[in-house]
């Protein structure tokens, strides 16, 4: 029987959002975590093509539109001009190369030749250029705090980007690898389907990553189709995926039990618990992060005075609190799978032995050519739970 996997919850969101419903007890739930995916890929075997994967996740999109929101739905339909690797460097994706001549004045971007959006539109110098505008143009877009630095870009050539910045900046290729929830400038929309659709963009999104836009029904689900023009050769395994808002935890935690969806993305402690008990369901777990900060009311005494902002803020020693786990998380993060009960082909029957590029990412630097890397959400399904198990406004 095929095992579909399922995304239960980074154990730091759960731990930020605290407990859903009854606690029950105090339980302790250990992972193996010799592989950063949970369990060893080499005993996955091969991904099996076909099949339509259901994907429960926490929230509502706002928009499909870069500049307003990112979501799982858009993870699927567009792809980024570079990907972090486990270090937080950047690694070629859309983007074959992006190096700087002059210490970081100035970045030179190579494009992948031979892509094109869902509508035909080339993917080319013009077109990164068009969405970086688009986030600089606007006060409120997602990514436009990224576009700060730049001074000009220029088409070189078609498949050729010059940044001029207004400084150097030695880290200006991660604005085009964070994260989709993070907002970012690499994260691509047609220029074709953006001048068709204007303001309504948003509602019918154009990208060149694995999966096409079908329709969406606002708190109900939306739906995604096979790419099968898509760069990448021989992906995405799966026909499409059905998105479907479930904000209640126990809710979405019923559906993935039931059959009803094979994803559950986001989870608390005792649904981690749950669902490390119920042998219809498989765990997988990844790296988690987390996140605290300091608010300070510079309306009053003492902190209206700079200097006393400084002071606390030099007392903090950020490596030695970041090297220390959260003492609200459990030992493992965690994600579920359930067996369905579907006929047809299995969504993703087995993890694939390639690895993402989040985790395990191509030899390559910001200067060198890669080989083609596999997009989180085309692997198979296990690539899709370790993307959204992501805390950060994937969905």
């Amino acid at each position: 029987m095929a095992i579909v996997a399922a995304a239960v919850a980074l154990a730091l969101v759960a731990a930020a959002c605290g407990s859903s419903g009854n606690n029950g007890g105090a339980a302790t739930v250990t992972l193996d975590a010799s592989s950063p995916n949970g369990g060893d890929p080499a005993q996955e075997g091969t991904p099996v093509n076909g099949g339509t994967l259901t994907v429960g996740s926490y929230t509502e999109s706002r928009s499909y539109d870069p500049t307003v929101g990112s979501n799982l739905v858009a993870s699927a339909i567009y792809d980024s001009l570079l990907k972090t690797d486990a270090s937080g460097t950047p690694q070629p994706f859309l983007a074959q190369s992006m190096d700087t001549p002059d210490q970081g004045r100035t970045w030179i971007m190579k494009l992948r030749p031979n892509v094109r959006f869902h509508d035909g539109t080339p993917f080319d110098a013009d077109a990164v250029i068009f969405n970086v505008k688009r986030q600089q143009d606007n006060p409120t877009a997602l990514g436009h705090l990224y576009t700060t630095p730049i001074a000009a870009m220029t088409a070189v050539d078609p498949l050729t980007v010059r940044f001029d910045l207004k400084e150097p900046v030695g880290s200006f290729p991660v604005v085009f690898a964070l994260p989709f929830g993070s907002g970012n400038l690499g994260t691509i929309a047609s220029p074709t389907a953006v001048n068709k659709w204007g303001a309504d963009y948003g509602r019918h999104p154009v990208g060149a990553g694995p999966f096409k836009f079908v329709d969406w029904v606002p708190n109900d689900k939306a739906t995604v189709t096979r790419n099968d023009d898509y760069w990448q050769p021989g992906l995405p395994h799966l026909d499409g995926i059905v998105f479907r808002p479930l904000s209640d935890t126990e809710t979405r935690y019923a559906s993935v039990a039931n059959g009803d969806i094979d994803l559950d993305i986001a989870g608390f402690h005792t649904e981690v618990y749950r669902a490390s008990q119920d042998k219809n369901l498989k765990v997988y777990f990844g790296p988690g992060g987390d996140g605290e900060f300091l608010y300070f009311n510079v309306n009053k005494a003492p902190f209206d005075d700079p200097r006393m902002r400084e002071a606390i803020i030099r007392s903090i020693d950020p490596k030695t609190r970041c090297s220390r786990p959260s003492p609200r998380s459990p030992k493992a993060t965690r994600t579920t799978a359930r067996r369905p009960r579907r006929s047809g082909p299995p969504t993703t029957r087995r993890r694939p032995s390639s690895s993402s590029p989040s985790t395990r990412p191509p030899a390559a630097t910001r200067t060198s050519r890669s080989p083609t890397p596999t997009h989180p959400t085309t692997s198979s399904s296990r690539r899709s739970c370790r993307r959204s198990g992501r805390p950060s406004g994937s969905t």
